[in-house]
């Protein structure tokens, strides 16, 4: 398992203008990290230029930008535990242990903004011991269990989960994503993205491309494309077979792509995680994304997509800002 990495964006409520912030663990002194962008400013150091703070070597990272921003990890006592942004100062708290004792040692999290005035507004997802995915629910200032979801993925399975519409009201869609094997199978190898849609309480799943590393990243990307959040197209990123980064699409209109498809500027990525985030493209058609890759120390590459027109990685290093 290689350093967690998460990313999240939003639009300043008074200006409209975006805004994205990427995490990730330094391996030599394992402390959390955070780099920041405004449009239409480049890359700087967040946090006022501080580390948030430690956790475990190797922690998987979620975030999520509530009614406040939550950044989750695991401690070095194997437990669940969150930093809170505080608005007033300025910086990255330490916030609560999350009531779940028992993470595999080498569980992922993934979180998701559910949306104000639905049942919970905040799910995070996590491997027991057992290899069962399980949720944690935040509701009104508080955290509490939720169920055992998924039963038999990898262990040490990415997970990815999005809600493209957070804002609707009433029927809801939100999305997992994690990497799966059907054993016993004839090849053991073979490992497929295995997916799980919720709408209106109408739970489906379904078995996505089967040329996936059990090795590699996850990340998923989702927005609205009609005023009424009932359409909206999504974008799944993950490691192939090659280890290298490829895309898979998915439209409410038409389904998933056929295949996935590799970037035209791609890079291997092996086994390191991967992070992503979507927003209104720039150019002002489609939507840019941004693909994160974790590399050593302080650094990590980043795959930009301009309305969908993939331009050369660059590298973005804490120490260069």
């Amino acid at each position: 398992m290689s350093n967690g990495i998460a990313a999240v964006h939003w639009q300043q409520p008074q200006s409209g203008k975006d805004s994205a912030r990427a995490y990730f663990q330094d391996d030599t002194d394992l402390m959390l990290y955070e780099i920041g962008w405004d449009t239409p400013e480049k890359w700087y150091k967040g946090n006022g230029k501080r580390a948030i703070g430690p956790a475990r070597r190797n922690t998987p990272l979620a975030v999520v930008r509530a009614n406040a921003h939550y950044l989750f990890y695991i401690d070095t006592d194997n437990l669940i535990k969150e930093y809170i942004y505080s608005s007033v100062d300025h910086k990255w708290v330490p916030g609560t242990t999350l009531p779940c004792t028992d993470p595999s040692d080498n569980t992922n999290l993934a979180a998701v903004w559910y949306g104000t005035g639905k049942d919970f507004e905040i799910r995070l997802y996590y491997q027991h011991q057992s290899g069962i995915v399980g949720e944690l629910l935040f509701r009104a200032g508080a955290w509490s269990t939720g169920r055992m979801w998924f039963g038999s993925p990898v262990h040490g399975t990415k997970i990815a989960v999005t809600n493209p519409s957070p804002t609707k009201q009433g029927s809801y869609s939100f999305h997992h994503f994690m990497v799966w094997t059907d054993l016993p199978a004839k090849d053991p190898r073979k490992y497929h993205i295995f997916h799980s849609m919720c709408t209106n309480d109408d739970w489906v799943g379904e078995n996505l491309t089967p040329s996936v590393s059990p090795d590699g990243g996850l990340s998923c990307v989702s927005w609205a494309t009609g005023t009424a959040g009932d359409d909206y197209k999504m974008r799944l990123y993950f490691t192939d077979a090659d280890g290298n980064v490829v895309e898979l699409g998915y439209s409410s209109a038409s389904g998933w792509d056929e295949a996935p498809h590799k970037p035209s500027h791609t890079t291997n990525s092996g086994s390191r995680p991967l992070a992503a985030l979507a927003y209104p493209s720039t150019s002002g058609t489609g939507m840019d994304v941004a693909v994160f890759v974790k590399k050593e120390g302080k650094a990590m590459l980043e795959m930009f997509s301009d309305g969908g027109s993939w331009i050369a990685p660059k590298e973005l290093d804490w120490n260069d800002f």
